[in-house]
This record gives structure tokens, sequence and C-alpha cells, in this order.
């Protein structure tokens, strides 16, 4: 495909990634994205479930056509979405963009695809501090206090869906599809499982930074009274969520990823998850109170 293109005729753009590396590829024959791994995301990305997941997704039209998936290198080949913009946090303060990525996400939840792979967000962030003892030493005592929300988000009870599991604006792009209507896609999935619809909002009002009024709007927007997306299945997810983010961003760090943002995020998201869990009532709320030091 681009092996057949004059070097010459072929225009590269560096495109914006926290972890990877993307580029788009214009050719005579079409435009591309080419994602290369970041470093060291081999040791906690699955190349091999990710491209099953993404081919998926693409098959439901919730994705960009998937040209060519390398799980043995993590390259991956896509189609460039005509007009396409990444969706900023601001962006999705507005109320038709929320809508349309509620949306989104409920389409993903209701297709009834299925993924490889079950999240379990306590074994991932177990998993992930695992990897340096440094990222263990300093959310031992959030990790700890988490414990009284394992049954909540890990339990029986869950009702498991498809998820994106990474759902931050810049993973929403709109841009023309095939009949030239404007319409959002979701990329980049390289950490989709099945879990709860709550855990996708969780993430979503999260990384948009939403206000209580505003993550009231994005679940009315999804449906209300959905099984698994109610508010308080969201706010335990999001104490969870912020811990695990907090937890992947530092064990990133030590892993090799010299991002300055994913240093900055790890010290964020602790800070966030040590008022959420102080805040959540759970069966070992009466617990010792976290230090906010």
């Amino acid at each position: 495909m681009l092996a057949n293109a004059p070097s010459s005729e072929i225009a590269i753009q560096p495109l914006p990634g926290l972890t990877n590396r993307n580029y788009k590829i214009t050719t005579p024959g079409g435009t591309y994205v080419l994602r290369l791994p970041g470093v060291g995301t081999e040791k906690y990305i699955d190349r091999e479930a990710e491209a099953h997941d993404a081919a998926l997704a693409a098959r439901a039209g919730l994705t960009p056509e998937i040209l060519q998936a390398d799980p043995a290198t993590g390259l991956m080949l896509t189609r460039f979405v005509d007009g396409a913009e990444t969706l900023s946090a601001a962006a999705l303060h507005d109320p038709g963009t929320m809508r349309d990525a509620a949306q989104i996400l409920r389409r993903l939840h209701d297709s009834g695809v299925v993924f490889r792979r079950e999240m379990r967000v306590f074994d991932k962030i177990d998993s992930y501090l695992r990897k340096s003892p440094k990222a263990a030493a300093q959310f031992r005592e959030a990790r700890h206090a988490a414990e009284k929300l394992r049954d909540t988000v890990d339990g029986p009870e869950r009702r498991l869906v498809p998820c994106h599991i990474d759902p931050t604006p810049s993973n929403f792009i709109r841009g023309r599809g095939a009949d030239g209507e404007s319409r959002l896609y979701l990329i980049d999935w390289e950490y989709a499982e099945t879990s709860e619809p709550a855990y996708d909002l969780a993430g979503l009002s999260i990384e948009a930074d939403f206000s209580v009024n505003e993550e009231a709007a994005l679940l009315r927007a999804y449906g209300e009274g959905v099984k698994g997306a109610t508010s308080d299945r969201v706010a335990a997810y999001k104490a969870s969520l912020y811990l695990m983010a907090g937890s992947w961003a530092a064990t990133a760090v030590a892993l090799g990823n010299n991002v300055p943002e994913l240093e900055a995020m790890a010290e964020k998201r602790l800070r966030q998850a040590i008022v959420a869990l102080s805040q959540h009532e759970g069966p070992d709320s009466a617990g010792a109170p976290l230090s906010r030091g």
C-alpha cells in the first residue's frame, strides 16, 4: 500500500500522542494514520487483543477502518478520516458534543461485540504497581484504602459490556463519514475490555473534568436508569479510576517513558484518589483516614 508510492510523493505529518508515536501519511492513493508503539508499552499492552478488538469496533462503525495491525511490533495503519478533528476537554463541555460522546459510548456498550479481555480494576492496578517498586510505595496507602470498592467495581453483580476503557477527549475524533455527514469516532483501542458502562462514563467525566451538573447531563444523554450506568456506580468507578490512572502513569514513567505530562498525571490522580476515597461510603469507610500530605 505505502510501498508502491514514490517517496517523493509521500507527506508525513506528526500527530499528537501521549504514549505512542502517530503520523498522518498522505500519498497519491489515500491518506492514512500510522501508529508506532511507545517505549515500554509492550510490557503492559496486549497487542493481539488490541488488534482483535479494534477490528470488531471498526466493523461496528465505531472507529476508522483498520488496514493493518501487527501484534508483534505494535504497528497499526488506519484510514484517515476526512476532516478529522480531535476533541479537547473544552469541546466536550458543549452540550451537543457531550451528547454525541455519550451516544457513541452507548452504541459501543449495546453493540454486542465480544472483546477478548475482562477488566478487573484492582487486578489491573496491582499489575501496574508490581512493575515498579517506586510506584507501589507512592500509591500504597491509597491502594489499601481503595480495597473497600473491590466488590462494587469487580464483583459478580456487574453488567459486563464491551468498553473502550480509555475515553479521554483525544480519543474522540469528529470527521466526515462515507456519506459526507459529520460524525464522531472512537480511536485507540489498546485498553479495550469488557466492563460496566459506568467505567467508560466515569472515565469520560474524569478526563473532561465535568462538574456535578455536567456529569448528570452526561448520564441523561446516555440514558437514565440504564443498568450499570447509574450515578452511584459512576462515583465508585471514578474513585477507583483515579487510582488506576495514577498507577499506570507512575509505572509508565518508571518503565522509561519520559513524557513530562505523565509524572504530573501520576501526582494529580493520586491526590484525586485520596479525596474521592475519603468521601466514598463503603463497608470499611470507618477505618483510618487517608493522609493528605
